[in-house]
């Protein structure tokens, strides 16, 4: 332990922290967990229940990636379904329809905790941007890139109360180190469009 620091260095306590929190994480979860008698319960618990293990396993993977020992690899992400997944997430935060339009399974090479962050920060952005609704996504392979769209009807680029800020930053270097670029423009319904586009060279073509 380093003279004069009690608590240790800063490395040190980051991953006491994360351990600590995974652990009530993996508590959470466990009574989240179905069981024999849970069959007896409403459909629509059950499907909460469900709703809320795939947010604390999300919670679990992102706790993880903070951990100084834990090593960035860019595998093999299937794009659709993180955006799906992050559809999920921010239409229950934010009480938004999300709607989200997909044509086949777009597969690129990512670090998935990080491309899933990028996927919520821009859809949240959208969601607190939104007047009517609902925010649409897209996904799609098209020219060996994964293509995800992301549109709203709000005022548009730079008029969000709030602004876009260290989200949009986080999710331009995720969308970076994965090879692909964002742009940000108008949206044919009145607000912001913002595209995400990576590469998907070196993985298997995209399924229907």
């Amino acid at each position: 332990m380093r003279e004069g620091s009690p608590d240790g260095a800063p490395g040190d306590r980051l991953t006491s922290f994360c351990n600590d929190l995974r652990s009530h994480i993996a508590a959470a979860a466990t009574l989240a967990s179905p069981r024999e008698a849970d069959e007896q319960l409403p459909e629509a618990v059950r499907h909460r229940l469900a709703l809320l293990r795939e947010q604390l396993a999300v919670l679990s993977a992102l706790v993880s990636a903070q951990l100084p020992e834990q090593a960035s690899a860019r595998v093999r992400t299937d794009v659709t379904e993180l955006v799906e997944a992050s559809a999920r997430t921010v239409g229950i935060a934010h009480g938004v329809e999300v709607e989200v339009r997909t044509k086949g399974r777009a597969v690129v090479h990512a670090e998935p905790t990080s491309l899933r962050r990028a996927i919520v920060n821009v859809l949240a952005n959208a969601a607190r941007a939104s007047v009517a609704g609902p925010v649409v996504v897209r996904v799609r392979h098209e020219r060996g890139t994964a293509l995800v769209e992301v549109d709203d009807d709000g005022p548009g680029f730079g008029e969000i109360e709030g602004g876009l800020g260290l989200g949009l930053r986080q999710a331009e270097q995720a969308v970076r180190a994965a090879g692909g670029r964002v742009s940000i423009g108008r949206s044919p319904r009145g607000g912001t469009l913002v595209r995400l586009v990576l590469p998907t060279k070196g993985v298997s073509r995209t399924v229907s």
